[in-house]
């Protein structure tokens, strides 16, 4: 249904546009979509938007959210969203749903790769693409061209592309009781931690004497584990053995607090 190659994806919340959206929607040459609550009112709040796209749910909800867009933006090989706090908690989500490569924090993205700073910003790599992919764009950091009068938003939901009421968080009789919400389709709700491959790093606490560390009192220290030790190191107040057994895990640093 939206047929650009590189479109925006902003959440809005109540009317509000997030930090960074006319940055990302500049970014991706003025195609945006709005998703959230509040879309057409913040749709003339952008000054960098040359093709809109309103997506009107009842609630901002990354797992319904992600839900409702993944059919609208399937075929678009890129999709960026601002790295504010709603557009960094449903990159993973679409990332997942999509099974693409997510590259999160990039100062720069174009159809073709994404410079991603690291090292405290100390170096940048430059990601090619060579299939779709999702990226978070940093705010604060590109700019926006001359303003632009808002043009006239396309509204996806009265196309009936999906349901209005997603996004809106399940509730429960007064009271708290009641049966949970059910489960989603086809499973329970997807986690990134059953997508691990490779390695991972775990944080623990650890009260050791004043004479084995200076800082005394509590340190905290980072275990790097292999992916098919799922679930450790385990902690000994659950019952698990501590520190984990050689092979599994290994740590990698060692903080005093």
């Amino acid at each position: 249904m939206i047929g650009a190659e590189v479109v925006a994806l902003v959440v809005v919340r109540d009317g509000e546009l997030p930090a960074g959206a006319d940055e990302t929607t500049a970014e991706c040459a003025g195609a945006v979509l709005l998703t959230g609550t509040g879309t057409g009112e913040a749709a003339r709040s952008l000054t960098a938007a040359r093709q809109v796209w309103c997506l009107e749910l009842g609630g901002t909800g990354p797992h319904a959210v992600a839900a409702a867009v993944r059919p609208l933006l399937a075929e678009v090989p890129v999709v960026v969203l601002p790295a504010s706090p709603d557009g960094r908690d449903l990159a993973p989500h679409l990332a997942l749903a999509w099974d693409r490569p997510l590259l999160a924090g990039a100062v720069r993205c174009t159809r073709e790769e994404a410079v991603l700073p690291r090292l405290d910003d100390r170096v940048e790599l430059r990601a090619e693409f060579t299939g779709p992919v999702v990226v978070t764009l940093r705010t604060g950091v590109r700019g926006t061209p001359p303003p632009v009068p808002p043009p006239h938003p396309t509204d996806l939901t009265r196309s009936g592309a999906v349901d209005p009421g997603a996004g809106a968080p399940a509730t429960r009789p007064a009271g708290g009781r009641g049966p949970p919400p059910p489960p989603r389709p086809g499973g329970p709700a997807p986690g990134l931690s059953t997508q691990v491959r490779g390695t991972f790093i775990r944080a623990s606490r650890m009260k050791v004497p004043r004479t084995h560390h200076p800082s005394g009192g509590w340190t905290r220290r980072w275990w790097r584990c292999s992916a098919r030790s799922r679930g450790a190191p385990s902690s000994p107040s659950r019952g698990g053995s501590w520190p984990p057994g050689p092979g599994r895990c290994r740590p990698v640093r060692t903080a005093g607090r």
